[in-house]
């Protein structure tokens, strides 16, 4: 999990762990491509608006950096409280955190 928000952070890899999955979690886009770098990973959840090279920076570097072994990414983007009427951005995320959970289960099985 490469999320800045603690929160989500843990959310997202709390729900991938209660299926099976191992989850490591980093806060930033170094600590992220130095992970990629030096650990065997099967996918990539992060942040669009992840600090120090956001979601799209670190996943265009994965794929011109021969160093990374090139695997699958869900390039997730939260909405702000603001972005939505009161109460409804939680459950867009509560809703979102499932969905992507199920997505990597059916793509690493070879379903799509």
């Amino acid at each position: 999990m490469a999320i800045t928000d603690a929160d989500e952070r843990r959310r997202y890899a709390d729900a991938f762990r209660y299926v099976g999955f191992g989850a490591s979690e980093v806060t930033d886009g170094i600590s992220c491509l130095s992970a990629l770098r030096s650990g065997a990973f099967d996918m990539l959840v992060i942040d669009q608006h992840l600090l120090w090279g956001s979601g799209d920076g670190v996943v265009e570097v994965m794929y011109h950096d021969p160093s990374i072994d090139q695997i699958p990414v869900a390039l997730l983007s939260f909405p702000s409280p603001d972005e939505s009427p009161e109460g409804s951005a939680s459950r867009l995320r509560a809703f979102g955190c499932t969905e992507i959970v199920h997505i990597v289960q059916q793509r690493l099985a070879g379903h799509d």
